[in-house]
């Protein structure tokens, strides 16, 4: 069940990661050194450019939330009437943007 999980992985990816048959049969044989070679191809990583873009955003987005809530609760702390509370708020909204 485990190597049949593992083998449509490797199908589903279209680039194989290792030559299995190489490795079944350096097992079979007990080569030891065959087996280690047959593991040693590595399939090139493709990874999309999005992931570092989406980090960015969501780093700044939480950047912008921390330092918004940072001022809005020193005013309410500051004990300023809700007015000032609402305009710092906003206007540090806005910065951050």
């Amino acid at each position: 069940p485990i190597l049949s999980s593992v083998q449509a992985m490797a199908t589903a990816a279209a680039v194989p990661s290792r030559d299995l048959d190489a490795a079944k049969e350096a097992y079979a044989k007990g080569d030891v050194e065959a087996s280690k070679l047959a593991h040693a191809a590595r399939a090139p990583e493709k990874h999309s450019k999005v992931g570092g873009h989406l980090k960015s955003i969501v780093y700044g987005g939480l950047d912008g939330i921390i330092t918004t809530f940072a001022v809005v609760a020193g005013a309410a702390g500051g004990d300023l009437a809700i007015e000032v509370v609402l305009i710092l708020g906003i206007s540090s909204v806005f910065a951050d943007a």
